[in-house]
């Protein structure tokens, strides 16, 4: 596979990618899943869950979901830093 073709199978589908009349949320899903099998790109770690997703994710209530993301994710760093300090 070419470097260009494995950098774009890093990148998440394109905001304007439309499913049932909503915009961003299969963008917004697409970012979960390559996250959570370890291909997400890394320049979208940093705003992973906040920004847009954040609003997508209040607009859809579904936001106690995100915060335990987040807090989740802290934890496992919290952890991960101590082993290796």
């Amino acid at each position: 596979m070419s470097p260009s073709a494995t950098q774009a199978t890093l990148k998440p589908l394109s905001p304007y990618t439309e499913i049932r009349g909503m915009l961003y949320f299969p963008r917004m899903l697409d970012k979960i899943r390559k996250h959570a099998a370890s291909q997400l790109h890394d320049d979208f770690h940093k705003s992973f869950g906040v920004a847009l997703d954040g609003r997508c994710c209040a607009y859809l209530r579904i936001i106690r979901c995100l915060t335990t993301w987040r807090s989740t994710k802290a934890a496992t760093a919290s952890r991960s830093h101590r082993h290796t300090a």
